[in-house]
């Protein structure tokens, strides 16, 4: 139901209007009446209505003052002006004030159907545009969401850091704030399920993580100093990113956050938390030292351990020349070479503090686990290998167990991208396009995934189109332009919004490559493909 007023400082005269025809039956209720513009103000101020029925001349507010008022603060709300044969000079002003729609007095019963029929389409068709905006809005924000935590992921992995593309890919997924602050500070959250409440619920457990999940999210997005994601390997565990531009501020914002999730957890779900929480980093190129800080926090107070690295001391981080050095033996599987590499790395000439070297180990781990993720289809064997690791880090073992544990992970690792470089290069060719298929909306380049994978970029050209039977730009549009279809068919969607979610920032580009490859323009893709859903 529409709500309606009437204003008239005549009783009769709005009794005449409510009496003239049958309001429901219409779609419409009368929700309040008002002698004069300024009582007809107040209500407005309190509650909404979608038409107003009102006469000009009116004591202590009239008519005209009252269209000025609505034209600046009410602008959906329908007005129809009563006016008289005299009014004729108060109803050009109404006019003029954006008030459109007017009935002559007396009021007649055919006009006034004819009216509301005419504003009750007008309402519906404005109030359907609406919902398919806040449609459209959602799921926007809901596929944003998804390539936000896929990138911020990335980030923490150290797959790419820093030059233009991480800062336009920052603006494209309106990541850009994080550019306004030079404090950060990771915080790890484990949802924790009692051993009885998951034998008694185990077939629900997707939903227990889904809640979580929600749960995280919402409260990260209350504010734009939070961000959030989540490593899709262990679904009871979210991580945040907190921003600030002073360092009392993050401390405190901090505290607040963990105390605030840990409240809504322990009354919404009915479940334990623990938190692990990261040193401050101040740089993108810091975040996974950040993020492995974290992780580490959280580990040793699951383990009952005490020390916390985030008011910890950390005066030995691993360089990215380390660390790439370190990628580069594994991927050669030169065992002793990184060997050595890993043992200077945690066994320095000065002793480094059981935290400092617990710190170490944690991101060498991620650091292989990210390769890792990239050549093995084996992910639980991966899991397995790599969380054997962080038990040995989080509950204090010898630094020798913890050495060991890590050269085991490495070992496996490098025969997993020997065994996938030395059978075949369609192998590698595969894992290749796996990682377009997982990332096809960022700035790929030939030259980039040769970096990437450790390859000579000619050779990988030509490795490419020998095993899928077509260059690597042809591939990657194949790739954007199924998702692009899939994303006209199955959303509401704006093709300019869908053209950044495939990895297009130009919208004009992205229509005439979508046109190269479906010989039609995007519009008329969108067009054809309704009409043939309308026709079935």
């Amino acid at each position: 139901m529409y709500r309606v007023m009437i204003v008239d400082d005549e009783i009769g005269v709005r009794e005449s209007i409510k009496a003239k025809i049958n309001w429901n039956s219409l779609g419409f209720q009368i929700a309040a009446e008002a002698s004069n513009g300024q009582e007809a103000l107040s209500y407005m101020q309190q509650q909404k209505f979608d038409v107003v029925i009102t006469d000009i001349q009116m004591p202590v507010m009239n008519g005209v003052q009252f269209f000025n008022e609505c034209s600046s603060r009410y602008l959906n709300t329908k007005i129809i002006v009563l006016s008289g044969y005299s009014d004729f000079e108060y109803t050009k002003a109404a006019i003029k004030a954006g008030i459109v729609d007017y009935l002559i007095k007396p009021v007649a019963r055919k006009e006034l159907l004819e009216l509301l029929t005419r504003i009750k389409e007008e309402l519906d068709r404005e109030k359907q545009e609406e919902n398919q905006r806040k449609k459209e809005e959602w799921q926007l924000k809901q596929l944003l969401s998804e390539q936000q935590e896929q990138f911020l992921y990335q980030l923490v992995k150290n797959e790419w850091t820093s030059g233009p593309f991480v800062q336009d890919r920052l603006v494209q997924l309106k990541l850009q704030n994080i550019n306004d602050y030079n404090n950060f500070q990771f915080i790890t959250a484990e949802m924790k399920i009692p051993e009885k409440r998951i034998e008694q619920n185990r077939s629900r457990l997707d939903l227990l993580y889904l809640s979580f999940r929600l749960l995280c999210k919402e409260l990260a997005n209350s504010t734009s100093q939070i961000l959030c994601f989540q490593d899709l390997t262990l679904p009871n565990m979210m991580h945040f990113i907190l921003m600030s531009d002073s360092l009392s501020a993050l401390e405190a914002q901090t505290n607040a956050f963990v105390l605030d999730l840990e409240k809504k957890i322990k009354n919404i779900l009915k479940l334990d938390m623990k938190v692990g929480i990261g040193k401050v980093v101040h740089s993108l190129e810091d975040f996974k030292n950040g993020y492995a800080s974290s992780l580490l926090d959280w580990g040793l107070k699951v383990q009952g351990n005490a020390g916390s690295i985030h008011i910890t001391p950390v005066t030995q981080d691993l360089s990215t020349e380390t660390e790439r050095r370190m990628v580069v033996e594994l991927e050669k599987g030169n065992k002793q070479a990184f060997q050595t590499l890993l043992s200077q790395l945690l066994f320095p000439n000065e002793q480094l503090s059981t935290i400092n070297f617990s710190f170490l180990a944690v991101r060498v781990v991620i650091m292989i686990r990210s390769l890792a993720a990239r050549y093995g289809s084996d992910q639980e064997k991966l899991q397995e290998l790599s969380l054997s690791c962080m038990f040995a880090i989080w509950q204090f073992s010898s630094q020798d167990i913890v050495f060991r544990k890590i050269m085991e992970f490495a070992e496996y690792v490098m025969q997993l991208i020997q065994s996938q470089k030395t059978t075949s290069g369609e192998g590698v060719i595969e894992l290749i396009c796996k990682y377009i298929q997982e990332n096809y909306s960022c700035e790929l380049t030939l030259a980039t995934l040769s970096e990437l994978f450790h390859f000579n970029e000619a050779y990988l050209s030509s490795l490419f189109k020998t095993y899928t039977k077509m260059n690597f730009s042809d591939y990657l549009l194949m790739v954007r332009m199924k998702k692009a279809e899939k994303l006209m068919k199955d959303t509401d969607l704006k093709l300019t919004d869908i053209a950044q979610l495939v990895g297009y920032t130009n919208s004009s580009y992205f229509s005439t490559a979508f046109k190269k490859f479906f010989h039609v323009s995007p519009s008329v893709y969108r067009e054809q493909h309704r009409n043939k859903a309308h026709e079935s």
